[in-house]
């Protein structure tokens, strides 16, 4: 993933294990643009401001938990 408009959040919070889930959310953001006409649907200055846009729509219990578990 080069671009940051389509990096998942586990990406955006430096963790280093890849699977095929972020492949589904790089696919399910560009579905968003498409739909909702917006390019990139979660637009961010950087890393930090992406997980603010994300957590905005997805909300932040999901975020939490997950870095919870993985401690990061």
């Amino acid at each position: 993933m080069a671009s940051r408009y389509y990096k998942g959040p586990e990406l955006l919070v430096e963790d280093t294990k890849y699977n095929y889930s972020l492949d589904i959310w790089s696919t399910g953001c560009t579905l968003a643009e498409t739909i909702f006409k917006r390019d990139p649907f979660f637009f961010g200055d950087d890393n930090n401001d992406m997980l603010v846009k994300i957590a905005k729509v997805r909300g932040t219990d999901d975020l939490l938990e997950y870095l919870k578990k993985y401690n990061l």
